[in-house]
This record gives structure tokens, sequence and C-alpha cells, in this order.
């Protein structure tokens, strides 16, 4: 796992340990590697298809909306 270190809540920076365990956020997360596979890059997921997503949740909303 990559982190963004220029991201606003995590500078300054006097322990990094506890500045990740403390500051980080799942928002901080840049790329993620899993067995040598990328799994997210660059903040955007390699794996899903998050348009496709979005709007499979917004239909689900919809329908539990008017019931």
């Amino acid at each position: 796992m990559v982190l963004d270190g220029k991201a606003p809540n995590m500078v300054p920076v006097h322990n990094p340990v506890s500045h990740i365990i403390y500051a980080a956020t799942g928002g901080n997360v840049k790329d993620v590697l899993i067995n040598g596979k990328v799994i997210v890059k660059d903040f955007k997921s390699m794996t899903v298809d998050e348009e496709a997503l979005i709007k499979e949740c917004r239909s689900i909303q919809e329908h539990i909306s008017n019931g």
C-alpha cells in the first residue's frame, strides 16, 4: 500500500508510524498491490468498474425509495 504523503492530513510528520496510525484515512491510499497485482493505482480501482457500481447502487436506491 502506498499513501499520499502530500495530503493536508499527512503533513507535517514527526513520527511516521504514529502518523499513519492516527492521521491517515482510506482517502490517503494511492496505490495497492496484492501478490504483485495492482488493485488500486493513483486512487482508482483497477478491478472494479466504479461507474457501473455507482449506476447499480443508484438503481437500488431508487427501488428502495419507491418501495
